[in-house]
């Protein structure tokens, strides 16, 4: 399997990138592995546009799509906004749109996001 990044910049200058999104190729299907948009870019629904992009370029090349487990509950909710599935819904966690843009997430016993997330993720 051959692991791939797509990489999204402002201009033509790579040094600004905005972010990327890795996935794999298995097969006639590629998996979606993981994505980062950049700090400065955050909260300007990049997310969606990077994911919607990924599908075109997916389906114009004929590939299926797919989701490797993900642990990361703001990439999973984007997942589930563009119709993936999730295979596993008993975590605990609550996860919500706030208005005006950006991500609640909430579990009864804070103690679990030490355990469940890096410190970069809380």
């Amino acid at each position: 399997d051959t692991h791939f990044r797509l990489l999204f910049v402002d201009g033509r200058d790579r040094k600004n990138a905005m972010g990327f999104l890795l996935f794999e190729q298995q097969g006639a299907t590629l998996a979606f592995k993981g994505m980062k948009v950049n700090e400065s870019f955050r909260n300007k629904g990049l997310s969606g546009i990077f994911m919607s992009i990924w599908i075109v370029f997916a389906a114009m090349h004929g590939f299926a799509l797919t989701a490797n487990r993900i642990d990361k509950p703001v990439l999973s909710l984007i997942l589930m906004k563009f119709h993936f599935k999730p295979i596993c819904t008993n975590r605990g966690f609550e996860l919500s749109e706030k208005k005006g843009g950006g991500i609640c997430l909430w579990h009864e016993r804070a103690e679990v996001f030490k355990s469940a997330f890096s410190f970069r993720d809380c």
